[in-house]
């Protein structure tokens, strides 16, 4: 259950810093997004990236109860 808690602050705290930093800043965002929505190369390496991390997750937290 430890890794539960531990995963839920990190991935929460994650979740509340990009909501402020976009909030803050929401033209950059909006003008990052559609920059790396045209490039097919850091479309691949972003979802390479978020797959591993899932993956990670799901490895580290194989508990289905």
């Amino acid at each position: 259950m430890d890794i539960s808690l531990f995963l839920g602050k990190i991935i929460g705290l994650y979740l509340v810093l990009v909501g402020v930093a976009v909030l803050w800043n929401r033209a950059f965002f909006l003008a990052a997004v559609s920059e790396a929505v045209k490039s097919k190369a850091l479309m691949l390496f972003g979802g390479s990236l978020a797959f591993l991390i899932g993956l990670l997750v799901v490895f580290s937290h194989n508990i289905w109860s």
